[in-house]
């Protein structure tokens, strides 16, 4: 995954983190699934994730360069409300393997959905736990379902590796769940979910600062 220090060469103003107490798990992914989005293509099958970062003014979606490289025709569906909008501009971030997509609501001035908090400060070190939230392929299947695996962060790589890949971890993540956001335990979002280094049917998947293997991305 890709450590959000190393992201901060965008236009995204990152909050620090200051005097916030760690929060449950479940209270965290009920607070998270509204955020979330399935990314998927009109002219071919498979899917990503991704989430708003941004409230005012057109709705923007953070995802993973490489879930939005596979088509030129992605479509957006919020957990919130299971709308479908079409993307209107795909903006690559320079040197990271993350992109932000931008769409208009109709009628909206602004972003109808909240917003995930992000993570300036890199107060995540090796063994915390971690938390992504992802749409894993479900084979045979139609309907896909929002799943919040957990797991331990097991390096962290400084200065980060190719395409921004900083952060390591073990967790149980499934194909179609690249561009979802990794949570720390305040519930902010400290990386996006990148790539994975077994089989995706595999029951354990390990996540590493590398291109080929599942690390924090953001």
């Amino acid at each position: 995954m890709i450590l959000w220090r190393s992201f901060l060469t965008s236009a995204l103003m990152l909050l620090i983190l200051t005097g916030c107490q760690t929060k449950p798990s479940s209270d965290i992914a009920e607070e998270t699934k509204n955020s979330i989005v399935l990314i998927s293509y009109g002219d071919k099958k498979g899917h990503g994730t991704g989430f708003f970062v941004k409230a005012k003014g057109q709705c923007k979606v953070l995802t993973s360069a490489h879930v939005v490289r596979r088509s030129k025709q992605i479509n957006i569906t919020p957990h919130l409300d299971k709308k479908l909008f079409k993307a209107a501009n795909i903006e690559p971030i320079p040197g990271k393997d993350l992109a932000l997509v931008t769409f208009q609501v109709d009628d909206q001035e602004n972003c109808p959905y909240t917003p995930l908090k992000l993570n300036k400060s890199p107060q995540i070190k090796i063994r915390d736990t971690v938390a992504m939230v992802g749409y894993p392929r479900r084979d045979g299947e139609t309907t896909l379902v929002l799943q919040f695996p957990e797991g331990k962060v097991t390096n962290i790589e400084d200065p980060p590796l190719a395409e921004g890949y900083a952060i390591s971890y073990e967790m149980t993540t499934i194909q179609g769940m690249s561009g979802g956001p990794v949570i720390n335990k305040w519930g902010r979002v400290v990386a996006v979910h990148g790539k994975t280094d077994v089989v995706m049917d595999s029951l354990e998947n390990s996540s590493q600062g590398s291109p080929d293997t599942q690390s924090l991305s953001g």
